[in-house]
């Protein structure tokens, strides 16, 4: 799963299983549903609920959805960073963690390791 970087930090990468677009982002991850400005949102599922908070977005990362599901699409129209289809995303990329999310190839990318996450803790 995840490799040590030359730095000595663990890079996790993962591909998303279905089409995904919005371009290219980085950003802070996040399980909270109401994410600060600027935050990679990453979700067990593409509810409905959160389509209030997409503008806000710089990326959002989903375990399970279509990417033709309205919220991935809206997603998109707002430039928004979308991959869908990421298992274990929530396991993965604890809240804290930055990220960088490529809609266009479905590249999912642990950037860097909060404290906690690097010591092997998470949230």
């Amino acid at each position: 799963m995840p490799a040590p970087s030359s730095r000595g930090r663990t890079k996790a990468r993962c591909s998303g299983l279905g089409r995904k677009g919005g371009g290219r982002a980085t950003g802070t991850a996040t399980h909270d549903h109401d994410p600060a400005p600027g935050s990679i949102l990453v979700v067990a599922t593409l509810d409905p609920r959160l389509a209030p908070v997409i503008g806000r977005l710089a990326g959002l990362v989903a375990e399970t959805g279509s990417p033709l599901s309205h919220l991935a699409i809206l997603a998109r129209e707002h430039g928004v960073a979308t991959v869908v289809g990421v298992p274990d995303a929530r396991l993965r990329f604890a809240s804290g963690t930055r990220l960088l999310v490529d809609g266009a190839t479905g590249l999912v990318e642990l950037l860097d390791a909060s404290p906690s996450t690097a010591a092997g803790g998470g949230t």
